[in-house]
């Protein structure tokens, strides 16, 4: 499985990290 992480900041201005799983053909 390949994984996306993706870093955003919340309406504190917190960091929150998410992990989502993709699959691969969505690099092809």
């Amino acid at each position: 499985e390949n994984y996306v992480v993706v870093v955003a900041t919340d309406d504190n201005g917190d960091f929150a990290k998410l992990e989502m799983t993709v699959n691969s053909e969505t690099f092809e």
